[in-house]
């Protein structure tokens, strides 16, 4: 999914013959053969309406949270909901934010939360007792695509142009807000080893999303590699300093996937065996990798994939047609994976939490 293509463009018309119930925990749904299941799901408002989760975070396996709207077909307001152990609870945010979308997120703690809006132009920060605006901004009709938050005073926040026009890049030091220009002025998302070491997909100035930046010496530069030529990139995982993995497509075929890792010296290129548009990226916590991905055969369709780290490849096909997932994140000290996403329903979609493996409680 391109980050300027709107999540619930993927939704439109899909139907399924399974009626869902809003707020409630249920049981396997996605694919419970290859270890997959709805945990959560919760349609909000009319049945009509298109509830998404579109982010997620888990810095514990008793501490999840869950970021979208209530309806992304038309003007919904943000949804959130909190896994505190044993249960899903709607997450209390701050008044006066208006129609909008929680489209992405970041934890560096528990204590230290942070969710964007894509359209309503705020971040918001949890300090372990409260949500708060954190900032807003005015430029109306843009963009904020990401958010990379390492702790309570290094906040990344990304604003890539797209087709829509972005906010920018900004950096928050825990007192001011400041603008970084350059070869960080493209950045859709980014994945952080450290706070000297962040890996983001960025552009070339010519075409969103088309280009690697790499944050070191405080500084960003451009990275240059034949493996990253002529390719879109939707996803960046930086497992370690030696370990970093972008994925996406072709720039000339969206579902000819692009999978290349840095190994701390080179990149290079890793066979897909799917004709896929790779999106979101996520550690497994065992040295395997997870990613979400729309097939070229099946418009409309998710698929998760798995690569091992020995290198085998796994699908999973998420049911019922029509249902997606947006975002991934491991369970942070587990080998659990959530996503973020929706299940289709006979009118819309609920707003679903995906999970592969096994939650605190």
């Amino acid at each position: 999914m391109n980050r300027f293509t709107r999540p619930y463009a993927l939704l439109g018309g899909a139907v399924s013959a399974i009626a869902l119930t809003a707020a409630m925990t249920v049981p396997a749904q996605a694919s419970a053969a290859t270890g997959w299941n709805v945990a959560f799901q919760d349609q909000y408002g009319a049945a009509s309406n298109y509830s998404d989760y579109f982010s997620v975070v888990a810095p514990s396996n008793d501490n999840i949270w869950a970021f979208g709207t209530t309806n992304a077909a038309e003007a919904g307001l943000p949804a959130a909901e909190h896994y505190t152990g044993g249960q899903w609870q709607p997450v209390t945010l701050p008044s006066g934010l208006g129609d909008s979308v929680l489209y992405a997120a970041s934890a560096s703690s528990a204590d230290n939360i942070w969710a964007v809006s894509e359209n309503g132009l705020y971040a918001l920060e949890w300090n372990g007792s409260q949500w708060s605006v954190a900032h807003t901004w005015q430029d109306t009709g843009a963009q904020i695509t990401g958010v990379t938050a390492l702790s309570p005073t290094n906040v990344w926040v990304w604003g890539a142009g797209g087709y829509t026009g972005g906010i920018g890049t900004w950096h928050f030091n825990g007192t001011t807000w400041t603008e970084v220009g350059g070869a960080a002025a493209g950045i859709d998302t980014a994945s952080a080893v450290s706070a000297s070491n962040i890996w983001a997909i960025g552009s070339d100035g010519d075409n969103p999303q088309d280009a690697i930046v790499h944050y070191s010496n405080r500084s960003w530069h451009p990275v240059s590699s034949p493996a990253l030529d002529n390719a879109m990139f939707n996803g960046v995982l930086a497992v370690s300093k030696t370990d970093v993995w972008v994925a996406g497509e072709a720039s000339s075929a969206k579902t000819s996937p692009v999978l290349t890792q840095f190994n701390g010296t080179a990149w290079a290129s890793v066979t897909v065996p799917w004709k896929v548009q790779l999106d979101r990226i996520a550690s497994d916590g065992a040295g395997g990798l997870w990613f979400t991905a729309n097939p070229a055969k099946s418009p409309g369709t998710t698929w998760l994939l798995h690569r091992s780290a020995s290198g085998k490849w796994t699908k999973t096909v998420i049911d019922p047609a029509g249902s997606s997932v947006f975002g991934l994140s491991l369970v942070a000290g587990t080998t659990s994976v959530v996503g973020a996403g929706n299940v289709a329903t006979t009118q819309g979609s609920a707003a679903a939490v995906y999970l592969h493996g096994t939650l605190g409680s």
